[in-house]
């Protein structure tokens, strides 16, 4: 049976992964616009996006 420790961690982790899949839906929904208005061509975009998951991974890793 898990302790309260055990469980009190499982629910950080699920908040923590959907804080982080909430932040890069938003960022994601936003693409038009930022590019828009910051000026941004596509190779520039495609770099900032995918900076996005790999610090997520990174923390991740960095978190285990």
């Amino acid at each position: 049976m898990p302790s309260v420790r055990d469980r009190q961690a499982r629910s950080a982790t699920y908040v923590v992964y959907g804080v982080q899949g909430l932040s890069f839906a938003s960022l994601l929904i936003q693409v038009a616009n930022l590019q828009a208005k910051h000026g941004l061509d596509e190779g520039t975009l495609t770099l900032l996006l995918l900076i996005v998951p790999v610090f997520a991974g990174a923390g991740s890793v960095a978190a285990g």
